[in-house]
């Protein structure tokens, strides 16, 4: 998910930046290539940069397709997690 919504969402949950993919990692600019086996989880806001990466990749789109589980969906957010996790 784009950091700018992220905000105070990654302490609240427990979460580190340093363990969040975002616009602003090298790893980020690598997701052509599929959705790293390590991701557990993926926040998705509409037309936030990962809902357009996604949309616009069939490599992404097939990964998260196939391998993920939408949890919830409210107010234009989708949160996947990783089947069997």
């Amino acid at each position: 998910m784009h950091t700018g919504a992220l905000g105070p969402l990654v302490p609240q949950g427990g979460l580190r930046f340093s363990d969040i993919i975002h616009e602003g990692t090298m790893r980020w600019h690598q997701l052509g290539d599929g959705i790293p086996d390590e991701v557990a989880s993926i926040i998705v806001q509409d037309g936030d940069p990962l809902d357009s990466r996604i949309r616009e990749n069939s490599v992404l789109a097939r990964d998260l397709e196939a391998y993920f589980v939408q949890q919830i969906a409210v107010a234009g957010i989708r949160v996947y997690s990783r089947r069997g996790n």
